[in-house]
């Protein structure tokens, strides 16, 4: 998660939310008690929902369970306020660009001259590594947000 001040329109990460063992994506009484706690603390005039569009922009299943989730949570009296969704493709690059992250790529140059990774090293990837998986979603969701953000400018 992430939070900006409309004034500043600068996302800042907030932390994450991690389901219960078991937990489906989309449980929107599981996550309903989970997003309470932030929803009153910071009391939102506006949510930004990740919104993962195909590659070809076409809108899936994924989509599809995204709008269902938000709905029950409208339903639940968790989002009172206006929701906009936003494109998520490429958030997880612009995460690893903009949140410090050295790509695969990257480690092996440094090591030597080759560009070639084999597929046995991507457990070293920030997605694979539970200690920066968190740091990755935060820096993720800042992205999605900033990107908001960056559309309302003039």
């Amino acid at each position: 998660m992430a939070v900006a001040d409309l004034g500043s329109k600068i996302a800042v990460p907030l932390g994450c939310l991690h389901r219960s063992p078991g937990q489906k994506f989309g449980d929107a009484k599981g996550m309903a008690a989970d997003l309470q706690p932030f929803i009153h603390r910071f009391q939102p005039v506006l949510l930004v929902v990740g919104y993962p569009i195909e590659m070809d922009s076409t809108i899936g299943p994924q989509c599809r369970l995204v709008e269902q989730f938000v709905y029950e949570m409208q339903e639940a009296g968790v989002i009172a306020g206006p929701v906009f969704f936003q494109d998520e493709r490429f958030s997880t690059q612009g995460a690893l660009k903009q949140g410090g992250f050295v790509s695969l790529n990257q480690r092996a140059n440094s090591k030597s001259k080759t560009r070639h990774v084999s597929s046995n090293n991507t457990k070293k990837h920030p997605r694979h590594d539970p200690q920066q998986r968190e740091r990755l979603d935060m820096e993720s969701a800042v992205w999605i947000l900033q990107a908001f953000l960056d559309r309302l400018r003039p």
